[in-house]
């Protein structure tokens, strides 16, 4: 079943207080969004607006940030004009104001930020349209992000209903021809988006820190399910060096290039078509970016937003299609799969994670459902003994 992003309810804002009344604690107004839509040649004239709603959307499973609808409701004008808004989150904000910083999570922030302003372009990438990005400085500007709202045409599906074999299709053809796109380009340039966009330690730090441990956590609360199945990954889960190279290093292990990795792609961060749920409308949500392994986000995707069905029955076939997708590969299928291996003691561990993340809000056949699909993965790979340990 699709859906649309939960939603708070709106708070209406009078023209009178387009330039004052600040946005959910920013320095934000709506004279700010109308001057940035007239700069990036979306006008909206003031005196056609009867008034603006603004609306959290964020649901719950915002790392380091909230993300608010604004709508125009326009005299004479059934339809609304909307955009969205992302900000730092709420609790982030508010320490900010006190003039605390959790420069972990401002990298974090940043790291869309910067992914739009220098590399969006390059890729041939489905993605919503930007009008403002504002680079979050302690003690200076706020972050912003300003973008096109997509709720009217697309909608994110549950992770618990499992994607199907032509949403994952539709999701492998963009990843190539993003991996293409930016193959292409000069190979000095290539070397400097590496550079300049390695995993951010503050991610690795969190894997290590808290999505490994709260997996633990869930495999101790379901012994029944899960039983020992996690243990025998624990010492390279553990081990930060691991988390560099399955996310980069490992393409120099296995003669492979360093291509553009969203770094969380799975069912939360796709919003699909209305029009033919089984088309990618836009990635989204490009916090975790970094330039690296190309089977992190195959692995992702597969892992944890696939059915066990689909996952067990087309995983290879996929990956084969993916690769069939690419210019002239230097590298073959085999090496592919042997970095897509290399990633799943960590994959498993996230997915573990996602299900304590999700259980709040989750239905019990819901719940089951990923704990069932978490348990499968973690069966599938009980032999399998990363090259990791033995290069150590």
């Amino acid at each position: 079943m699709m859906s649309s992003a939960v939603e708070s309810p709106s708070v209406t804002i009078f023209s009178s207080d387009w330039k004052q009344k600040p946005i959910e604690g920013t320095p934000f107004t709506i004279d700010w969004i109308l001057r940035a839509l007239w700069k990036s040649e979306v006008a909206i004239d003031p005196a056609d607006v009867v008034d603006v709603t603004t609306s959290n959307i964020s649901g719950c499973t915002g790392f380091a940030s909230q993300i608010m609808r604004i709508a125009f409701h326009l005299d004479g004008c059934a339809d609304q004009v909307s955009v969205v808004l992302k900000i730092p989150g709420a609790e982030l904000l508010k320490r900010a104001q006190e003039g605390k910083y959790d420069l972990v999570q401002v990298d974090y922030y940043n790291q869309e930020v910067r992914f739009y302003q220098h590399f969006a372009s390059l890729l041939c990438a489905p993605l919503p349209r930007m009008f403002e990005l504002v680079k979050w400085v302690p003690g200076g500007d706020i972050g912003a992000i300003l973008m096109e709202d997509l709720s009217g045409t697309c909608s994110v599906q549950s992770v618990s209903e499992g994607l199907n074999l032509q949403q994952v299709l539709s999701v492998v053809d963009h990843l190539a021809d993003m991996h293409n796109s930016f193959l292409r380009l000069p190979g000095s340039e290539r070397k400097k988006f590496a550079d300049e966009f390695p995993p951010p330690e503050g991610y690795i730090d969190y894997h290590v820190n808290v999505i490994v441990p709260k997996a633990v956590e869930v495999t101790r609360k379901y012994p029944d399910i899960f039983g020992n199945r996690l243990d025998k990954f624990l010492d390279i889960l553990y081990d930060r060096n691991y988390h560099r190279y399955f996310a980069a290093s490992v393409s120099e292990a296995f003669g492979l290039p360093r291509v553009p990795v969203h770094g969380d792609l799975w069912s939360n961060n796709i919003l699909w078509k209305n029009c033919d749920p089984d088309k990618v409308g836009a990635f989204v949500d490009w916090q975790a970016f970094y330039v690296g392994n190309p089977a992190f986000d195959l692995s992702r995707i597969l892992m944890l937003s696939a059915s066990t069905t689909v996952r067990r029955a087309y995983a290879d076939s996929i990956i084969s299609h993916f690769y069939s997708r690419l210019d002239d590969p230097f590298f073959t299928k085999a090496d592919l799969d042997r970095a897509y291996k290399e990633t799943l003691p960590y994959q498993c561990a996230h997915m573990v994670f996602v299900v304590q993340l999700l259980e709040p809000r989750y239905i019990r056949p819901q719940v089951d459902e990923m704990l069932q699909r978490a348990k499968a993965v973690l069966d599938d790979i009980r032999d399998y003994e990363p090259m990791y340990k033995a290069s150590k």
